[in-house]
Formats: structure tokens, sequence, C-alpha cells
């Protein structure tokens, strides 16, 4: 199954999970990569764009920045800015529990992961 970013390329393969087979868990350094992205850039939704989601990873920071546009804008009125952050942050901290399930789906749309091609 070829995966295809937001733009219509072609993506490479998850380079969180370069080493292992498909079938075996993420590897300990993939999964602190992500981790770390995580805790440290995830305003920017880094590890998001790490795991190969960059449509999920645009509209998560997106919703933050577009919060915190609205905040600065008209501090009187910020109900709506308040309400994108809140989201962003339930969907931020999702990620938490995400990121295995992302490593893995990452793993599974590798070339590698649907076994060799059948010889005729």
């Amino acid at each position: 199954m070829q995966r295809f970013t937001s733009f219509g390329h072609k993506s490479s393969p998850c380079p969180a999970m370069a080493d292992p087979p498909a079938t075996q868990p993420p590897t300990r350094r993939a999964m602190v990569r992500a981790y770390l992205l995580w805790a440290f850039l995830g305003f920017v939704s880094a590890h998001r764009i790490f795991l190969k989601t960059p449509l999920s990873a645009t509209i998560q920071a997106v919703m933050l920045w577009i919060g915190i546009a609205l905040l600065y804008q008209n501090p009187a009125n910020r109900d709506g800015a308040m309400f994108l952050i809140a989201l962003y942050a339930v969907y931020w901290l999702a990620d938490v529990l995400m990121i295995p399930d992302l490593l893995r789906a990452c793993a599974a749309d590798r070339p590698e992961a649907a076994g060799p091609a059948p010889s005729t």
C-alpha cells in the first residue's frame, strides 16, 4: 500500500522504523525520539511529522496557532480562542497514547511489510 502525503507525492518509508522488520514492535530508539519530539516540539507537531502523518500535523499546529492569534487579537472575547487551544491540548495529550500505534502503522506501510514479491 502506497502512502501519499497531503501534497499527493509518495512519501518515503517511515524513518522511525527503518531497522526492524514490520512484525517486530517499534524500536526503543524510535519510541524515545517520538516522545521527545512530542514533549519539546509538540507545539509545531514535530512528532507527527516524524511519524509520517503530515495532514494531522498541519491540522494540529494550525489549531494551536489560530487559537493563539485569536487570543492576542481580541483578549476581551477569548472564548473561541480558548476553545481552540483546549481542543489542541486534548489532541496533544491524546498523542501520548497514540504514538505507539502511529509507529506500528508507519512500519506496516513500509514496502518490506508486505513480504517478498512473488516470482513468476
